[in-house]
């Protein structure tokens, strides 16, 4: 995804959380909360290093507008647990505007492509010492097209830190779930690095139902 796609996508999920926000407390209220967020978004874009790999761009850099909601929400006094059902709701919103046929499509280029799992699995050891954007990551072999990627570092978490969003990094991980449940991940994970652990272990199995630990 280049740089203006992202940035509309960005512009999107919270336009989806200023209409949620909206309904729940008020046009005003909205309105002041996305302005914030939007000035929030424009300083966390230039903190989040670009991987120059487009699945992981699209992971950094679409964190960014949660952890906006979450610091402009933040200086009103609201907690991560209660901004994580606007950004839930926001997301699900955001992907339910597709038509089915477009997310089941979008959600198998996403996880299950060729070149995504050619990604993963040859720059696999080069991640342990570049870091690409961030990012580190083992490759765990899979059977019946189904795979495996253990990441050891990432950056999503570290700037949330840096911004003072530490307190929200765990429900970023629970855009993952979100993304599995509507576009058809099939993903399992028992430990996030959010969460205390030493790696996110995602696995991937097509078919599957989206089975996450509580984190």
């Amino acid at each position: 995804m280049n740089a203006r796609a992202q940035a509309a996508k960005n512009a999107a999920i919270l336009a989806m959380a200023h209409d949620v926000l909206a309904e729940q407390q008020s046009a005003d209220f909205a309105a002041d909360v996305t302005k914030d967020a939007l000035a929030e978004l424009a300083t966390l874009m230039e903190q989040i290093p670009d991987p120059e790999m487009m699945v992981l761009r699209g992971f950094s850099h679409g964190a960014m507008p949660y952890l906006a909601l979450y610091l402009a929400l933040a200086k009103r006094g609201w907690s991560a647990q209660q901004v994580w059902p606007i950004a839930e709701t926001a997301l699900r919103r955001q992907i339910r505007s597709y038509p089915a046929f477009a997310r089941k499509s979008v959600g198998k280029a996403m996880i299950y492509s060729w070149p995504i799992k050619r990604m993963y699995r040859t720059h696999a050891e080069r991640s342990q010492r570049e870091r690409p954007g961030g990012w580190s990551w083992e490759w765990v072999e899979g059977d019946d097209g189904g795979y495996g990627v253990n990441f050891t570092s990432c950056p999503i978490q570290e700037v949330a830190k840096q911004s003072g969003a530490g307190e929200f990094g765990r429900y970023i991980c629970l855009l993952d779930k979100v993304m599995s449940e509507e576009l058809g991940w099939g993903l399992r994970r028992t430990t996030t690095i959010a969460g205390g652990g030493t790696r996110c272990d995602f696995r991937f199995r097509k078919g599957a139902a989206t089975d996450i630990s509580a984190e």
